[in-house]
């Protein structure tokens, strides 16, 4: 049929499947063989199940989750390392030390940063890993402007345990003072995603990359639905939209057809939980490309980051693991390497920043 003959429907329809078959295409590369939500609706028709759906009552507010993280439990790891550590005290306690760290604390708190330096250098001579006295001596000289000494303390710390976050934090300020946009950048986004839910990071975070030039959208994924589990053979799905039911679907599906979820876990070296979240994903996202609001890239933000990592495959386990799976787990992030990290560095900054 030419061009010239087509309808707007006609050509609507076709843009439609070509969406949905790229959208396929992007959420397929590892040979998982997604189902779409015709598909899901037809498992759902032919099973023994009653699938019972009705629309929500009431949104679904932001979960809480546990602040976790580096910072709060103390992990230690080693550059190029492939686990982490729980950090110990030293067992060889030194008095002497103790009373170094504290009264140089008590210097800074009272701006006598000269004092403080030099109860700091007297207790690096005596323990030079300890964070406290490199840290200390890092913070000594930031609030003296001396940027380029503050680093390099900083980057000892680093030296003795690659994720810990106040000398991240810290190097990231440093860099942002002396116009080290990538550095800065770099150094902020790795704190943050080794305390994915540590509020006081996300607002030092924000300061920098508002300071060059990178937005930060402040919202979390959650997604508008409720599975509740089956009762007398019937499964109720409760969804806010048809963007989140389309999601529901593939997540009751998974739940409640134990031959379904084996095959699909068989299908792929990925862990079943992400192959689930993909499927999911996918759906809600063909769905949220057929929708004819103007408004919609509002209503649904990150099915509009998702759109547009359309012709970036790689990153939608990244969109996966920092907007779902980092809320509930840091310690992953924690053992990813530099290569990897650096994926999540580039979702940040370019993909999510464009909202």
């Amino acid at each position: 049929m030419p061009f010239g003959s087509l309808s707007f429907q006609d050509f609507n329809n076709m843009k439609q499947t070509l969406t949905a078959f790229c959208l396929f295409l992007m959420f397929n590369l590892s040979a998982q063989q997604l189902h779409g939500p015709l598909q899901i609706v037809d498992i759902m028709k032919k099973s023994t199940i009653n699938y019972e759906v009705d629309t929500l009552l009431h949104p679904i507010q932001n979960p809480t989750y546990k602040l976790g993280g580096q910072r709060m439990n103390k992990y230690v790891k080693f550059e190029d390392a492939d686990e982490i550590l729980l950090e110990v005290p030293n067992p060889n306690y030194n008095g002497k030390l103790e009373k170094l760290v504290s009264r140089a604390t008590a210097e800074i708190e009272k701006g006598k940063e000269n004092k403080a330096r030099k109860c700091l250098l007297q207790a690096q001579d005596i323990r030079p890993s300890d964070p406290r006295v490199t840290n200390g001596l890092a913070k000594v000289y930031f609030n003296q402007k001396d940027y380029e000494s503050a680093l390099y303390w900083y980057e000892r710390t680093l030296e003795f345990n690659a994720i810990d976050t106040d000398a991240l934090v810290g190097s990231a300020n440093c860099n942002s003072s002396l116009n080290e946009q990538e550095k800065a950048v770099k150094n902020i986004t790795l704190a943050h995603l080794y305390n994915r839910n540590d509020t006081e990071i996300i607002k030092v975070l924000e300061g920098i990359y508002q300071k060059f030039g990178i937005k930060y959208l402040k919202k979390d994924f959650v997604p508008q639905y409720i599975v509740t589990p089956k009762k007398a053979n019937t499964v109720k799905i409760r969804y806010g939209h048809s963007v989140w039911m389309a999601y529901a679907a593939v997540k009751a599906v998974w739940q409640n057809e134990p031959k379904f979820a084996e095959i699909q876990a068989r299908l792929s070296e990925q862990a079943p939980d992400i192959i689930q979240e993909k499927e999911a994903l996918l759906n809600a996202l063909i769905t949220y490309e057929k929708l004819d609001d103007p408004n919609k890239n509002k209503k649904f933000p990150f099915m509009n980051i998702l759109s547009g990592l359309t012709g970036h495959p790689n990153m939608i386990d990244i969109f996966i693991h920092y907007e779902i799976n980092s809320r509930k787990d840091n310690q992953a992030l924690m053992l990813m390497t530099e290569e990897e990290l650096q994926k999540f560095v580039e979702y940040l900054t370019v993909h999510r920043a464009k909202l």
